[in-house]
């Protein structure tokens, strides 16, 4: 029972509507924040031992009556290391229908500091290989499996009861404005550049 970290804090004090859903989805956790290295070759090592050690986490998954043999198969690799870049490219995604297939609920996907590897791949001359890479990694999960219906009524109803949505907007356009600019950088002409904004 994790909820010992929580009581006491802001969001443990808001009420039931929080706590009902405390613990009750499986997590996937990527952090991106040291893979910082000066080929692409280097740094495809560092992500495929990311994604190791997160399958690790999810090993009860190996044992499921719930999930196929063939991603039983598909798991091992990434957890023995023998994955393609192929393979790992589709991680996110079968590893979050997996996780989905067992608990029957889909699970939250946190992403931190994605746009390290980016940046480091602009400045190393490997921008075009993690750029690819990544679109990959994250579309398949976030686009392809995931349908938003339950956790979208949560997110409203939580959504709904902030007084202050101006200020919490302006607060994540500040959070997000230097890694989408730094994304953009590299856009070309200011014909075909790319410009983005935050609104609710």
């Amino acid at each position: 029972d994790t909820s010992k970290y929580f009581v006491g804090t802001k969001i443990w004090e808001c009420g039931k509507i929080y706590q009902s859903h405390q613990g009750k989805y499986p997590v996937i956790f990527l952090t991106f924040k040291d893979i910082k290295f000066d080929s692409w070759s280097v740094t495809l090592d560092k992500i495929r031992e990311l994604l190791q050690n997160e399958f690790g986490r999810h090993q009860i998954l190996l044992n499921s009556d719930k999930i196929a043999q063939y991603e039983k198969d598909y798991f091992s690799r990434i957890l023995n290391g023998n994955a393609t870049e192929v393979d790992l490219t589709s991680a996110l995604e079968k590893l979050s229908q997996m996780l989905r297939k067992h608990y029957d609920i889909a699970p939250i996907i946190i992403i931190d500091e994605y746009d390290t590897p980016i940046q480091q791949g602009y400045m190393a001359d490997y921008y075009e290989d993690i750029v690819g890479f990544m679109r990959n990694l994250f579309s398949g999960a976030f686009k392809a499996h995931h349908k938003f219906d339950t956790k979208q009524k949560v997110i409203d109803e939580i959504f709904d009861r902030f007084t202050n949505k101006g200020a919490l907007i302006e607060k994540l356009a500040e959070m997000y404005a230097e890694p989408m600019e730094s994304l953009m950088d590299d856009c070309g002409d200011e014909k075909n550049a790319i410009a983005w904004d935050a609104s609710f």
